[in-house]
């Protein structure tokens, strides 16, 4: 009889209805765009960048996102042809995160992926970032501000100026010999950042946020490039101001 009850008492532990699911950002899929309809969705909008439109697919539920630099995020349903849902503007957003590693003008753009921030609510990162191209070399530098988005198309700031995403290539081959014998003739140093999120019991998820920085130097083998993590827990709206760059 004790058998039995291990027997089943294991098969509830094992049963994969029990496992909490894996909570995870939806990428938005994007959709090829007529000109035709691209006109048409922009006629249903205040304004419109035809040049900078796209449209992006959202899997479960089944939604449709424009996205141009204006810069703005629009919800789409979908019947013969596509119909304004919602909207939000960001136009008059103030995205002041300090871009210090590359000179050139910053542009703020919607990355097309919905992050959660709990069993309702979705947030979008709107980005702020610059690349810089030198002799010799290139260098990118973006940060986050992680944006709730609200069903009447109002928005709140959840978490800000998160380091999003960094690279720096500089030529380090300047003669042939270098170019045909070098594993790598560039020094590159490169950030990512990826997130992993957690019901904590609280009103928003727990996301650990996990910075990634790679040190690849040149003339070095890929397999000798100095990787380094850096892990942080935040809560958005929680911890606004409570965070520190990696």
């Amino acid at each position: 009889m004790a058998f039995k009850s291990w027997l089943i008492a294991t098969a509830l532990l094992l049963s994969p209805s029990l496992w909490a699911q894996e909570i995870k950002a939806q990428t938005l899929k994007e959709m090829s765009l007529s000109s035709t309809e691209l006109a048409d969705i922009c006629k249903r909008l205040p304004k419109c960048n035809p040049n900078s439109g796209q449209l992006f697919k959202r899997k479960s539920p089944e939604e449709y996102y424009f996205i141009d630099d204006t810069p703005q995020l629009a919800l789409l349903t979908k019947a013969d042809t596509y119909q304004l849902k919602q909207r939000w503007d960001f136009a008059d957003y103030v995205h002041d995160s300090q871009i210090t590693r590359a000179a050139s003008d910053s542009r703020l753009y919607i990355h097309p992926v919905l992050y959660p921030l709990s069993k309702e609510q979705w947030a979008i990162a709107l980005i702020k970032g610059a690349s810089d191209w030198f002799s010799g070399g290139a260098g990118t530098e973006e940060k986050a501000d992680f944006i709730q988005l609200n069903a009447d198309g109002s928005y709140q700031v959840a978490l800000k100026d998160i380091p999003f995403y960094y690279d720096l290539i500089v030529k380090a081959c300047f003669r042939e010999d270098e170019t045909k014998n070098s594993p790598h003739c560039q020094d590159e140093e490169t950030q990512i950042l990826k997130i992993a999120y957690q019901d904590i019991g609280k009103p928003y998820y727990q996301w650990k946020m996990t910075y990634i920085f790679t040190d690849w130097s040149a003339h070095m083998p890929e397999s000798e490039a100095i990787v380094e993590r850096k892990t942080e827990l935040v809560v958005p709206f929680e911890s606004l101001d409570k965070r520190s760059d990696p």
